[in-house]
């Protein structure tokens, strides 16, 4: 296993699915004042990036 998978596919961090489990779509996209994203859209982004990672994005090496 490579140092990737380990970390995004089995490791380090819980399933979103667990993570968000028992919370109301009005919870998830919520932005409390001060917040700049709500749970939604910092998810949104983690996994977008998270995707450009894997699929080999960036700088020309």
């Amino acid at each position: 296993m490579d140092s990737l998978e380990h970390l995004f596919l089995v490791g380090e961090f819980p399933e979103r699915a667990r993570l968000l489990s028992g919370l109301t779509l009005e919870q998830v996209t919520l932005r409390p004042d001060g917040a700049s994203h709500s749970i939604y859209e910092e998810l949104w982004h983690a996994a977008g990036y998270q995707r450009f990672i894997l699929e080999g994005g960036g700088p020309e090496r």
